[in-house]
């Protein structure tokens, strides 16, 4: 409890609010420091924020009820809420938002609305969709974590076509073909997110490392034959090729390096032995 300041790799200062502080005492502390950036828990709510000058970055704790004060803070350009928030919280009330962690709940809403993000992360996706995404020309990196038994459709997520860095964490994806809207990805992680073919890599020039990690029974990594900018792959997991070929792989002139954990009676190649031509970076 009490007052801490924590200087991050990237330079920012951040003075760390636990317990119900006196607000001259928070208000000096962040000014004589200076810091741009606070993070708050274990306290009722955040009515301080505003009198904090500077202030660009908000994080909270789990435990922080009112978190109204964001809407008064106005050069708040980044802010993760607690995992335990269910609102109610109308994000369209902070529009300069370029930083976003946040829970999916129905009681936090505008999520559609800030169009100036570039880097956004939402734990808890449930079954649906992501059209509730809106449009997103600005952002860049998006990692979704959806519920452990969702079946998600990837429509909504052509409204982010400048997104380079996408993680898709747990979930089943029901249909995969808007992510072939992404043509600007480079890197894409499916981590214990189910998908049954990767076609939509095709659509992915940019693409230099796919990820499938317990991503299920994948169809074939035909669609990968004579991708340009493919350099790493790894199948990971309870990951496996449904038609065990790899040939594709002998086929594609930037592919460097591939993991891949199991062997199985069909497949066309040894795990060490794709190893060995590919050794993983």
């Amino acid at each position: 409890m009490g007052l801490k300041v924590r200087k991050d790799r990237d330079g920012t200062r951040t003075l760390e609010v636990e317990g119900d502080e006196p607000v001259d005492a928070i208000v000096r502390r962040f000014v004589d420091e200076g810091c741009t950036s606070v993070l708050v828990g274990f306290r009722q709510d955040a009515d301080f924020l505003p009198e904090l000058p500077g202030l660009t970055e908000v994080s909270f704790l789990r435990g922080v009820k009112d978190l109204s004060a964001v809407y008064r803070v106005p050069g708040l350009t980044r802010l993760a809420l607690p995992t335990d928030h269910r609102g109610p919280l109308d994000l369209a009330a902070v529009p300069g938002l370029e930083f976003l962690v946040t829970p999916h709940c129905p009681g936090i809403e505008g999520l559609r609305e800030l169009r100036s993000l570039r880097e956004l992360v939402v734990h808890g996706w449930p079954s649906g969709d992501f059209a509730v995404l809106g449009d997103k020309p600005e952002l860049r990196f998006l990692r979704l974590e959806m519920k452990r038994r969702a079946e998600v459709s990837a429509l909504g997520l052509a409204g982010a076509p400048g997104v380079t860095t996408l993680w898709l964490y747990d979930g089943r994806l029901t249909d995969t073909r808007e992510l072939a809207a992404l043509t600007a990805v480079r890197e894409l992680a499916l981590r214990a997110t189910k998908v049954d073919n990767v076609e939509f890599v095709a659509a992915m020039p940019e693409l230099t490392r796919l990820e499938l990690d317990n991503a299920g029974d994948i169809a074939s990594l035909a669609p990968l034959r004579g991708h340009p900018s493919l350099r790493d792959l790894a199948l990971a997991g309870s990951t496996r090729l449904v038609d065990g070929d790899f040939g594709p792989l002998f086929d594609m002139p930037a592919l460097k390096g591939v993991g891949l954990d199991h062997n199985a009676p069909h497949y066309t190649h040894r795990a060490a032995d794709i190893r060995q031509a590919f050794p993983p970076i």
